[in-house]
């Protein structure tokens, strides 16, 4: 199986027999089944290629940060996931939100995951079906800022959270 590429091979000798082996299959459906698999490793290897292929999937951003955020590569969950934000969120299916809440609380304490929890908070109201998730990550996030000594971003997500629940006690 592919997963096992990655495991025999660096990820870019992986990728060039892949290449060989499967010419017209692309990087994005053989990382989405290593994923399914929960080969998150193997699955960011080749989703990242997909990425920097320009492979076009629309929702390629949303499972290569999940995959990054659960293989402990957080910088650039943020940048993967904006575009899945932006035009394929309405659309979402219930485990794309899974792996979008996922992803995010496992990487809240970056610094550049503030302006994407600032933009769920937008997208997700507080009495939506998963607006209780929102705002126990939106919480979580500040305090994790807060430990950081991010004060200025604790701030800001302290107050989305009690802006969402003014009754919230932690």
């Amino acid at each position: 199986p592919a997963h096992g590429l990655v495991k025999l091979y660096r990820g870019d000798q992986a990728r060039q027999l892949f290449r060989r082996w499967e010419p017209g299959t692309t990087f994005t459906s053989l990382g989405l089944e290593i994923l399914k698999s929960n080969r998150v490793i193997a699955a960011r290897e080749f989703l990242q290629a997909a990425w920097d292929a320009g492979e076009g999937h629309p929702k390629l951003g949303l499972y290569l940060a999940y995959a990054e955020a659960r293989s402990g590569y957080c910088s650039q969950v943020a940048d993967h996931l904006t575009p899945f934000l932006k035009n394929s969120l309405g659309s979402a299916a219930p485990e794309d939100f899974s792996y979008l809440l996922s992803a995010l609380s496992q990487c809240s304490f970056e610094k550049n995951s503030i302006a994407v929890l600032i933009q769920i908070d937008l997208l997700i109201k507080p009495d939506s079906e998963h607006g209780a998730e929102v705002t126990g990550l939106l919480a979580k996030a500040g305090a994790e800022h807060k430990n950081l000594q991010n004060l200025e971003s604790a701030w800001l997500l302290f107050q989305k959270v009690l802006a969402r629940d003014p009754n919230r006690v932690q």
